[in-house]
């Protein structure tokens, strides 16, 4: 046991303090001049870094010039299909790019029931039959482009002009395959090049909604509106064997307007105007045109045709357009409660196809 008082056993002649700071100093420097490092994390030599900067531009220089090697057309062969399996059994006919076979049944379509009309190059002839050369409806929105086959067309085509009696309904006899097939014969043919495929499946939901019947297409008024004005009607019918009889209709309205009441009590008044409806029904079907107007306010023009089909007068598929043009907008109450007030210009332009069935 050492007593307090005892001193380290030094020399007098040595400095502790000098000693210490000249170790700490040669440690530094030999720190400095080789460094000791973990297994596994000795830095990499310089050398070696070289080395593989120099593999690398050997490498790239070699890929770059490599011709076709990484080259996707030159290595993909256009309309390559695999064959079977030395020894394999046959599966039948090679697939066809999607376009190719719709257009080849596009193809058979349109000679059967187009080409009488519009001509082998789908022209028409200017007086009678419109060109589909360049159709904004041939060439822009699908849905009216089937509707237009399927329930025929009456009144101006895409340009405005009317053409001679108008296109009676195609739907007669046509599938969904069918149906898919002329149309993408149309769109990508005659100098059209839209470049796409209307599938079997949307033909097939364009026949489901053109055998929709008239009624469960239009909205029911959610108020209860009474019709005022002056009507003179006139009508000439005759029976038929089948269907809706013969014969004709006209109604003249003079100062027609709708007056309803709403929710909080107040009246309110939506002017018609003067105009006609009339209705003929012959043996190919019936048609109808309508003309109404009440000057700057309301305007509306339409027409709907219906082709005869069998006994039931229901499935007659039908094709109406209507414009309308109206700064009346209380009307929209009628079917949408929810807007209360409402102002401005209302423009449309309305293509619908269906049948008469209720």
């Amino acid at each position: 046991m050492s007593l307090p008082e005892q001193k380290p056993d030094l020399e007098d002649s040595i400095n502790v303090s000098e000693a210490h700071d000249r170790l700490v100093r040669e440690a530094a420097a030999c720190a400095r001049e080789k460094r000791i490092a973990a297994n596994g994390s000795e830095p990499i030599s310089l050398w070696v870094i070289a080395l593989c900067g120099v593999v690398v531009l050997i490498a790239g220089g070699i890929l770059g010039g490599a011709g076709d090697w990484f080259n996707y057309k030159a290595t993909f062969r256009e309309g390559y299909v695999r064959s079977a399996a030395p020894g394999a059994e046959e599966t039948g006919p090679q697939p066809k790019e999607a376009l190719a076979a719709y257009m080849a049944k596009g193809a058979k379509i349109y000679s059967a029931k187009c080409n009488g009309c519009h001509g082998a190059d789908a022209k028409g002839d200017g007086a009678n039959y419109p060109s589909l050369a360049g159709s904004k409806w041939v060439i822009g929105n699908t849905e009216k482009l089937s509707m237009i086959i399927l329930n025929g067309l009456q009144g101006p085509t895409s340009t405005g002009k009317t053409y001679g009696a108008g296109m009676p309904a195609q739907a007669a006899g046509l599938t969904a395959e069918d149906l898919a097939g002329v149309m993408t014969y149309l769109r990508n043919n005659f100098g059209n090049t839209t470049g796409d495929v209307t599938t079997a499946e949307m033909a097939k939901a364009a026949l489901d909604i053109s055998r929709l019947p008239l009624v469960s297409l239009l909205p029911q008024p959610s108020a209860q509106a009474s019709y005022e004005g002056v009507i003179n009607a006139s009508a000439q019918l005759q029976s038929a064997d089948e269907g809706l009889p013969f014969g004709s209709l006209r109604a003249d309205f003079k100062d027609a307007r709708l007056r309803w009441t709403r929710a909080g009590g107040k009246e309110e008044v939506v002017p018609l105007g003067s105009g006609s409806l009339e209705a003929l029904s012959a043996e190919s079907g019936v048609t109808a045109r309508l003309d109404v107007g009440a000057g700057d306010r309301v305007r509306a023009r339409g027409e709907l045709t219906a082709t005869r089909a069998g006994a039931d007068w229901r499935t007659y598929p039908i094709n109406a357009t209507l414009r309308a043009d109206s700064s009346a907008l209380g009307l929209l109450y009628l079917y949408l409660p929810e807007i209360d007030r409402s102002a401005g210009e209302l423009s449309l332009d309305f293509v619908m196809g269906g049948t008469l069935g209720t």
